[in-house]
Parts: structure tokens; sequence; C-alpha cells
């Protein structure tokens, strides 16, 4: 064929001796590793098929001391910048400026300063910080715990939070100072110990304080070391705290487990105060359960504040009912025996006290009322501008007559036609239709048989 022709052609024309003979050194090189890449050797290890690319020449003579002196510098100049990033606080030096300046002025100090120098990068070390002190944290809480443990044993009333979170390296030793501190604390609204490290002890401390304490609304122990016992000794001690409304404990180091879940949903029965819980449980059952329990809380806590708004508005209803006895004269609880209207909250400013008046206008006594009617009143003379004066303007109710109004009688109601509008039921109800499986039918005859209709079967003896 003319392709098989074409083939032999260029067989004939390629000459591979002559191609290689005109290749360079190094291009023979890249052939044999491009050749070796594309066909490698099948009695080799896979190691040695590998490409070297490891050749490269040499940037210098190996210095032990050289490297230890790079790796030191690289060491302090990574912590300078570490340094320089966190922000600086000035702190109030022990010494004084004379004692400073004298330091400054031997020679020996002189001597280490410009040998630090050397060894670091100038630039950073412009500043003298033998008198800094880093105060700020990696955290961002720059809380003082010696002076926030102080204000808490004080029982400081301007101190209402108190925010322990993400300190580290606080010792155990503190938090359960902090936490037995807490107990007598009358002011702090909301206790915050997310991620520091506390363990059970802390939690059993924390339980007992919450039996004592009364002020607390808001328990943060979430991201620590807290197993499941020191989370149901928490739980069980809210049956005896009726001011925690928060407490948040999830994410923390060891899991709580099926059982500790179970126990914390039975013990929040007991407590009517918890809204809000920071956890999210496993087992669906307890999650439906505290979600029942702060639901339940929520509402009654909802009773109970509009009780006590029904209890707010009659007590300014009363005091507004005292208000107009009094202006009008008369005996107190006689506005409710004659049936007046319940004053409205808005008729409070109409019913301020005014300044007292002259004694002509004063309340005349019940007894000398008639005599007064008798006899001709003069009109009162004020002393001052009468536009001063509120005055008090009542609406004139007309009272019920004691007779009964006619009422219409109620339309009679035709039977006939509610009878006409009624389906009648059919009484032989034909039963639903209900597809019987083998299974049922299996199950009926079983119901229905009777020993005497059984059949002796005869059992036949193998013999092995």
């Amino acid at each position: 064929s003319r392709n098989s022709d074409e083939e032999e052609l260029l067989d004939e024309e390629l000459d591979e001796d002559q191609i290689l003979a005109n290749l360079s050194p190094e291009e023979l090189k890249e052939l044999q590793s491009e050749m070796e890449v594309m066909a490698p050797d099948p009695s080799l290890p896979v190691g040695m098929i590998q490409k070297d690319q490891t050749d490269k020449p040499p940037t210098g003579n190996f210095d032990h001391r050289s490297l230890v002196d790079y790796m030191y510098w690289q060491k302090a100049s990574r912590r300078m910048l570490e340094d320089e990033r966190v922000p600086v606080t000035f702190v109030q030096s022990e010494i004084t400026n004379k004692a400073l300046e004298e330091e400054r002025d031997r020679p020996e100090a002189q001597e280490a300063s410009v040998k630090k120098i050397s060894k670091l990068d100038p630039k950073k070390l412009a500043l003298d910080t033998s008198f800094l002190k880093v105060s700020a944290r990696p955290s961002g809480n720059q809380t003082d715990l010696d002076g926030s443990l102080r204000r808490v044993r004080q029982n400081d009333p301007d101190m209402k939070e108190l925010n322990l979170n993400n300190i580290e390296n606080i010792p155990k030793e503190m938090l359960l100072d902090f936490v037995n501190a807490m107990k007598k604390n009358k002011h702090i609204k909301t206790f915050s110990l997310a991620n520091v490290g506390a363990d059970e002890n802390v939690a059993f401390a924390l339980a007992n304080m919450l039996r004592e304490n009364r002020s607390i609304t808001t328990l943060n122990i979430e991201s620590n070391f807290i197993t499941g016992k020191g989370i149901v000794a928490i739980m069980r001690c809210l049956q005896f705290n009726e001011t925690l409304t928060e407490l948040r404990f999830h994410n923390q180091r060891h899991m709580l487990g099926h059982h500790a879940e179970m126990e914390i949903s039975r013990l929040l029965k007991a407590n009517n105060t918890l809204l809000k819980m920071g956890y999210h449980f496993e087992l669906p059952g307890p999650r439906m359960v505290v979600t029942n329990l702060l639901t339940r809380n929520q509402d009654k806590q909802r009773q109970k504040r509009q009780e006590e708004q029904k209890q707010q508005q009659l007590k300014e209803q009363r005091k507004l009912i005292a208000m107009l006895e009094n202006g009008l004269g008369l005996p107190p609880g006689m506005w409710e025996m004659l049936g007046g209207p319940m004053p409205d909250s808005r008729m409070q400013e109409f019913l301020q006290p005014s300044p007292p008046r002259p004694p002509n206008s004063q309340a005349v006594p019940f007894s000398r009322r008639n005599e007064m009617m008798k006899k001709p009143s003069q009109p009162p003379q004020y002393k001052t501008d009468p536009d001063s004066f509120r005055v008090v303007k009542l609406k004139r109710i007309q009272r019920k007559s004691r007779m009964p109004e006619a009422r219409e009688p109620p339309e009679k109601t035709n039977l006939k036609d509610v009878i006409k509008t009624l389906k009648p039921v059919p009484r032989n109800r034909p039963p639903p239709l209900v597809e019987i499986t083998p299974r049922d039918q299996l199950l009926n005859d079983i119901r229905h048989s009777n020993v005497a209709y059984l059949k002796p079967v005869s059992r036949r003896r193998e013999k092995w």
C-alpha cells in the first residue's frame, strides 16, 4: 500500500548513528536521562530509577561557629519582632533616675551593650528594654489577676463582671481562690472562665459556689478539662440556685458521655430559672428534654413578669383612687363602694397635689355640709392667680337604673329546618376493605383451631 511505502522510505532516509554522532556531550546526557524516564531498566529497584536532582555547586566551606551564631541571631531577631507586635507599657522602675544614669556610665555596661548590638540588628535595639515590661498577653485579655481577686474579696460594688477568658498559665490555686471568693460576692453578675485549663477540682468548687452565691446570672466554663462528673455536680447544685439564667460548658477536652447527658436532663427538672444552656447534646432524648425544660422556664419567667406588671398597675390605680377620694373629700374606700370607674393612668398628671389653698377653700366635714348649703356661699377669694391651680374635671356618668331593661325575646329556632340540615348516619356501615395476607390468614386459623380437630402425625425413626 501507499502508507507502507512511505514508511519504508522514511526508515531508509533516517540514519540513527549519524544523528547520534552529530549530538554534543550535553545533548547526549539529556537524551540518556529522557530515555531512563521513558523506558527505565526493569532490573533496577525503584529508588535507583528516580532521577538524581541533588547535584549543585557548593555554597562555601562549612563553619560550625558561624552556623551557631547565625541561628542565635535568627532566634533573637524573631523574638524581637514578636515583642514589637505586642503593645508595650512602661512600668515604674524601683531604681531611681540617678542609679540608672550611674549604671549607664559604667564601662562594663557599655561593653555589654556593644556586644549585644554587634550580634543583633542595631535598628531593633535602639531603645534600652531593661526598664520595659510587656504587660499585654497574646490572648488580648488584660485583666489584672491580683487586683481582680482583691476586688472580689472586698465585694466591690463597681465590679459587675469578672472575665478570665483565655488567660495563659493561671495557677490552679488562684482559680480556686477566685471561685471561693465568689461565694460571698453580691455584685458580680457575669463570671467567665473559658479556656483557662480548669479541671474537676475547679468544677466542684463552682458547684459549691452556686449553692451560696445569689448574684451571678451568667457562668461560662467552655473549652476546659472538665469531665462529666464535674458538670453533673454543677447541675446538681442548680436546684439550690434561683438566680443563674445562662450556663455554658461546651467544647470540653473530654466527652461527657451518654450517662452524664441523661443525668443533666434529669437534674434540670428541679431548676426553674435557667433559660439558656450552651451545650450540644449527642443523644436526641436528653436534647429534647432539656429544650422542653428551658421552654418551661421561659414561660414561667414570662408569667411572673406579667404578674408583676399587673401588680404595678393595681398599685397605681389604688394610688389614683386615693388621690380622687382626697380631692373629693370622701372617706377611704367610698369610691369603690359607690361603683366609680377605675381611673386611667393618664389621669395622674391632672391629679397632682396642688399647693395649699386658703382656709375658706378647704374641704368641709360631711356633718356640716347641710348647714353650708342653706347659707349663701360666698365665692372663694384667691390670694394668688387662679390660673396657677389645676382644676379637676370629672365626667358625669349616668347611674344605671334598677329597673331591668326590656329585652327582646330570642328567636325560636325551627326544629324542622334543623332536622333537614342533618344527614342520616347509616346503621350498617360496611367495614373497611383490608387486604388479608397469608400470615394473617394463618394466625386466624390458629386462633379458631381446636385440639379435637388436630390429626396425629407419625414420626419416623431414622437410623444412623
